[in-house]
């Protein structure tokens, strides 16, 4: 008998390692993808440079605004590791991590939408 709750615990920790490690892939690629926004954004200012208008501000803002938001994530992200630690609530923390991280994700994709309109009217 206390060698299946010695089991449970182990699976709960080893779950809870993986929900982490799984977390921190998420922001990883978000970081990836507002990056990655913003470079081609750079990229085709450089290829079409006589040809900038006020299209180009926008897609760029919202993949800017994306890196800030996960860099809010990975703080928020920190401060429900420290609540948990320290025998806290983090349920807060976690939503308003979870918000900003969607925040980003919304932000990628209007960058997307602006960046498209751009190429279009560009073109």
């Amino acid at each position: 008998m206390d060698n299946s709750k010695d089991m449970a615990d182990v699976k709960h920790i080893e779950t809870y390692k993986s929900l982490i490690y799984l977390s921190a892939e998420g922001y990883k690629a978000l970081l990836l993808l507002n990056g990655g926004g913003a470079l081609a954004v750079l990229t085709f200012i450089g290829a079409h440079m006589g040809q900038i208008n006020r299209w180009v501000v926008l897609p760029m803002a919202c993949f800017l605004s994306g890196l800030v938001s996960i860099a809010v994530v990975y703080f928020l992200a920190y401060k429900v590791q420290f609540n948990i630690y320290h025998g806290q609530n983090p349920d807060m923390t976690f939503v308003k991590a979870r918000n900003w991280a969607v925040y980003s994700l919304v932000l990628f994709s209007f960058g997307c939408m602006f960046g498209t309109i751009w190429l279009l009217i560009t073109s």
